[in-house]
């Protein structure tokens, strides 16, 4: 099969139904003074360090099964020797277990309580050790410095990461970059801890894991190999050969260094150019990346000599794996990927081991890549929202990925013969499902009518105030989510409105991003019965009574409707959606202006088959004085969908609405 062919790729939503761009997943909070607020937007890294930090440290993550936990986008993987699964570590200093299944677990580090409600993030007034005596908990035991009682981790004992620490032989992990697990026992786990300006090692054989410092000086920049006196400056990544050998990306001092398995630390070589991550290939040699400049280089152990395989172009973000044993292609193929923020600025290559290959991996695919999942030629963002992170693991032959906008995790492997297919998707259903979603009502009303089903399951459908995520809703039958979905979706605004085509579409869009449609083909339902006839509007009247402006219509059929309104023939304006299908409607029309302004309207009324009728535009001069008159009815017009469509847009446009 070929590895370079993005229709052989298939795409799975590891920790949530789908990965969340944006990170539009709502949660609750409280606020400073204790009460409840719900957001859904996560705190992104910014240039500025000190406001990275900050953000990093106010962000929501937590253990949990698969759709009840959030993993940050900051971070980096291990493959897991004992799983199948992943070890994680973040820049809050949180090491976690990513299991088959998308279960979190905590390992070390600095863990947000999941038994406590976090406060709101936005907030910057909370300060960091507020915050942090609120809702975090230290799962780990990271030792007292001579003459310093063992209070446990806990309150102030050392909760706000990168502040001074004389307390502790360990302080807790300071925006740490990367992981690695001892290849000789994998209960060891070893932590580029980039800004304490050490090497950490992780003891899980004990309970709680015991912290202790690898290599390098505490909290102290230096370049010095000297044993004793060992000084890093912010290393940001670590490999490790069979033997226990390190190899260490001294960031800030432009150098690789080496960490014998007897502690011994040396340098391997200096002047490159900001090395950023390292890993080995199947020689035993190095291949490393550069930040900012991007470049991918090999050095060659023996002769010491560097090679420059691929020019990345400058980004603010880059990182790399190799491919060891050829699983997912030619062996020693590196994957790295770069992100320069904005859109389509987000890239992952392969590289062939002597850089004369270097093709995009899994690139963006516009307009023709609708699916949250599924084959990769017709995935959105298929290799995560401006990719942070890639880690191969060799053993299973797959990818883990994600990006800095996303909050999930994605697994990137070759499709198999069992997967679905491109061609099996019905992807004009699937846009049609996703709108819906978005506007939170049917094709043809108002896009801002209804709140948006994104309020309550962010942009991914994945949500944290305790609502069925979409993993659940897919195995509901069709007559069960439907209902579920026309009393509100777990909010209080019913949709009677949705119906036929538009509520099959709806299911289908939920379908496809549950775990059901990564195992086996989905189709949408056909609920709609055969009608093509449009309804009729007969009865008009209009004028004021002593509830305000009222227009009045009757319908042969059973219809769902509203009115649009306005001080001109734009209809700039539209009332309420009506509540359910009747045959007799009115609705009161309401902020209009003062007396003897000229209004026009017109009635959109939708049958259940969802055939519609939109009326002639009428018009009358507002006078509250007068009573209720009756009139002939405006010839109904039976529009195309498209048509209707079309036309409410070109009215916003006109008004400058869009």
């Amino acid at each position: 099969m070929d590895a370079h062919a993005n229709h052989n790729w298939f795409i799975e939503a590891l920790t949530q139904s789908n990965t969340g761009l944006y990170q539009g997943d709502p949660g609750l909070y409280l606020t400073k003074d204790g009460n409840p607020i719900i957001r859904n937007y996560y705190p992104q890294v910014a240039d500025d360090a000190l406001e990275s930090l900050d953000r990093v440290l106010r962000q929501n993550t937590k253990p949990g099964e698969r759709n009840d936990n959030v993993v940050s986008p900051y971070a980096t993987y291990a493959p897991d020797p004992d799983g199948p699964g992943y070890i994680g570590v973040d820049l809050a200093g949180w090491v976690y277990r990513v299991d088959e299944t998308g279960k979190v677990t905590t390992i070390a580090g600095r863990e947000v309580r999941e038994e406590v409600i976090p406060l709101d993030y936005r907030d910057t007034s909370i300060d960091q050790q507020t915050l942090a005596d609120h809702q975090v908990r230290w799962v780990d035991d990271f030792g007292h410095a001579p003459g310093h009682g063992h209070h446990g981790p806990s309150g102030a004992d050392a909760v706000v990461p990168c502040a001074p620490d004389h307390i502790h032989e360990v302080p807790p992990m300071c925006n740490p970059h990367d992981i690695a697990v001892d290849p000789r026992d994998s209960k060891i786990l070893y932590v580029a801890d980039t800004d304490n300006h050490i090497i950490t090692k992780i003891d899980m054989n004990l309970d709680p894991p015991k912290l202790s410092i690898y290599a390098g000086t505490k909290q102290t920049e230096g370049d010095d190999t000297t044993a004793g006196d060992v000084k890093f400056n912010r290393p940001t990544s670590i490999t490790m050969t069979d033997d226990g050998t390190m190899y260490v990306a001294d960031h800030g001092n432009n150098a690789i260094k080496v960490i014998a398995p007897d502690g011994t630390v040396s340098t391997v070589k200096t002047g490159l150019e900001g090395p950023f991550v390292v890993r080995l290939d199947s020689d035993g040699n190095i291949v490393f990346g550069e930040n900012p400049t991007s470049r991918v280089k090999r050095l060659d152990l023996t002769s010491g000599a560097v090679t420059e395989l691929a020019d990345g172009h400058d980004s603010k973000w880059m990182w790399l794996d190799v491919d060891r044993k050829g699983n997912i292609g030619p062996v020693d193929d590196i994957l790295y990927t770069t992100s320069t923020g904005g859109a389509n600025n987000a890239h992952m290559f392969r590289v062939s081991k002597d850089g004369s290959r270097n093709d995009e991996f899994l690139p963006n695919t516009g307009t023709s890549g609708a699916l949250n999942q599924g084959p990769a030629n017709r995935s959105r963002d298929a290799h995560g929202h401006y990719p942070w992170v890639l880690t191969i693991d060799d053993d299973e032959g797959k990818i883990l990925t994600h990006g800095f906008g996303n909050v999930g995790l994605r697994v990137v492997r070759l499709r198999n013969d069992q997967d679905p297919v491109a061609s099996t998707y019905d992807h004009a259903a699937y846009g049609r499902g996703r709108n819906v979603f978005f506007s939170g009502s049917a094709f043809g009303f108002p896009f801002d009518a209804r709140p948006s089903f994104t309020a309550l399951r962010g942009e991914s459908g994945h949500n944290l105030i305790g609502l069925p995520t979409f993993d659940e809703l897919a195995l509901m039958n069709d007559q069960s989510l439907t209902d579920y979905i026309r009393s509100g979706f777990g909010g209080s605004v019913p949709r009677p409105e949705i119906t036929c085509a538009d509520m099959d579409a709806l299911i289908y869009y939920i379908r496809m991003n549950s775990l059901v449609a990564q195992s086996q083909p989905v189709a949408p339902g056909n609920s709609c019965a055969k009608d093509p006839v449009a309804p009729e509007v007969s009865e008009i009247s209009y004028g004021w009574t002593e509830n305000g402006f009222e227009i009045s219509w009757n319908t042969d059929e059973e219809t769902i409707g509203y009115i649009a309104h306005g001080v001109s023939e734009d209809l700039h304006r539209w009332s309420d959606i009506e509540s359910a299908f009747s045959t007799e409607h009115t609705i009161y029309l309401d902020t209009l202006p003062e007396d003897g302004t000229e209004i026009f309207f017109t009635i959109f009324a939708r049958d259940r088959n969802g055939n519609i009728v939109v009326t002639d535009s009428d018009s009358t001069v507002l006078d509250r004085t007068e009573f209720t008159q009756a009139v002939g009815a405006p010839e109904g017009i039976l529009l195309h969908a498209m048509a209707i469509l079309a036309l409410m847009v070109a009215r916003r446009r006109r008004t400058g609405l869009v």
